[in-house]
């Protein structure tokens, strides 16, 4: 059985009733509940670049013996109900409920883990654990303005200014200051001997500004600097899921599924790389494998933007009943979830961009008065476009490009964009770059970039 197919089986008979969704992939590489865990653990020596990268079964042995994220919960949960007014118990509970939330892939753990942090807040103000913890709780559910408010205190001790300065810069990079996040983390990297574990949140900034290799660069250092660390499986797991994400970026897709095959191989649950496995299968064109990589993600309830993944492989296929079945699954989904968190709105508006797109438009909207990084000006510009808008779109549209990203995804919705204001050599470019970055980049919107090409050429 590979890899992928052992890790189905195993959450098919694991998967509880939830949102499937992985929130470093949602909200960014840069995880808070990382930076809480094992703080300091983030800044070590990276390893010399002609080190082979660590051995996926060692890494798991290093971590062996760390307690199920179930069970660490139950067990913070059990110590809070006889001693309520203990600062430390109250954060390691919601140290714990961060953990299960990223593992599991239950968005409401982070909420439980913030009336975790406030509760110890209470007893202690100026707890530099609670605080830290808060930070990566209201993070979690893209409360970025008020996490930036909770890092920018001078409460903290000395010790933990790496961390504090590492923190800032994922808010600040989530608010879409680049420049800001850019220059905390070169202050955390003159702050540390040699070149840290930081190069996971380098790397994404390296993407982000249209680098893509030296983002798969950085990222490798990162997977050899924490080869021997004692992580969890899910935190080692990260490690090698990040690699392939960009490694797929740069157009490398066997490398990505082989260090899929990795993460799995360690935390068979990771949801983050069984959505990245589906997307590259569906960059491949091997789409009945992905529609597998998917089905394994929404068994027990998925997010409806998975659900819509589904519906779009299965319609390309010519499964219409399965399509039909997806799209009533996705709409049921879609609005039980759309007031329950704000971190799947942005989510909800590719899905209801297919689906709804007036509803799409007040989400992305309500997201763009939240944050202005480059995939909300994405967001907004595309449901603009749907409704009608493409004048007001292609500011938006541009905007969303404006770092360089090379992501197709970003240059197919500013292509359609200049096409439907008539710039057809606009349009040219972006669709051109779009399908050169990947020419399968999506199932359903990939076709229609290639007929919207040949159009104009």
């Amino acid at each position: 059985m590979t890899t992928l197919a052992a890790a189905q089986s195993e959450m098919a008979n694991t998967q509880p009733t939830r949102i499937s969704r992985y929130l470093p992939l949602a909200a960014g590489i840069a995880t808070a509940a990382l930076v809480i865990v094992i703080g300091s653990l983030l800044f070590r020596d990276s390893a010399p670049a002609t080190q082979p990268l660590p051995s996926p079964q060692a890494m798991l042995a290093n971590g062996f013996g760390k307690a199920p994220a179930d069970e660490l919960v139950g067990y913070w949960e059990s110590r809070a109900a006889t001693a309520p007014d203990d600062v430390i118990v109250l954060t390691r509970l919601g140290q714990a409920q961060m953990t299960f939330a990223s593992e599991v892939g239950d968005l409401a753990y982070y909420e439980l883990a913030e009336t975790s942090f406030r509760a110890a807040l209470q007893h202690n103000p100026s707890s530099d654990g609670a605080l830290l913890g808060l930070a990566g709780a209201v993070s979690a559910q893209h409360g970025f303005v008020e996490a930036q408010t909770i890092l920018d205190t001078d409460s903290f001790s000395p010790s933990l200014n790496e961390t504090v300065l590492t923190s800032r810069g994922d808010a600040a990079l989530e608010l879409g200051d680049v420049q800001l996040a850019g220059a905390l983390y070169s202050q955390v990297v003159a702050l540390t001997p040699g070149e840290p574990a930081i190069n996971s949140r380098l790397a994404r900034l390296a993407y982000l500004q249209g680098d893509t290799d030296r983002a798969v660069e950085l990222a490798t250092g990162a997977l050899r600097s924490v080869g021997t660390l004692d992580l969890r499986a899910a935190d080692a797991a990260f490690y090698w899921f990040q690699l392939a994400n960009y490694q797929w970026r740069s157009g490398d897709t066997s490398s990505a599924l082989t260090n899929l095959d990795n993460a799995l191989s360690i935390f068979p649950d990771h949801l983050g790389s069984l959505e990245l496995y589906g997307r590259v299968l569906v960059s491949e064109a091997r789409y009945e494998e992905a529609i597998s990589a998917f089905e394994a993600l929404v068994m027990g309830g998925g997010a409806a933007d998975l659900h819509g993944e589904l519906e779009k492989l299965y319609t390309a296929t010519g499964q219409f009943d399965a399509a039909a079945e997806q799209n009533e699954l996705g709409l049921a989904a879609a609005s039980e979830q759309i007031d329950l968190f704000v971190a799947e709105r942005r989510h909800l508006v590719d899905f209801y961009s297919s689906h709804d797109p007036a509803v799409a438009l007040e989400l992305a909207r309500l997201d763009f008065a939240d944050r202005q990084d480059i995939y909300s000006h994405d967001a907004l510009a595309w449901a603009l476009h749907l409704n009608g808008f493409s004048e007001e779109a292609a500011a938006h549209a541009d905007a969303a490009l404006a770092l360089g990203t090379r992501e197709a995804k970003l240059h197919y919705h500013a292509g359609m964009i200049a096409l439907s204001n008539g710039d057809t050599a606009l349009a040219r470019l972006r669709l051109t770059t779009a399908l050169e970055i990947d020419e399968n980049f999506d199932v359903a919107h990939a076709p229609v970039a290639k007929a919207a090409l040949e159009r104009v050429n």
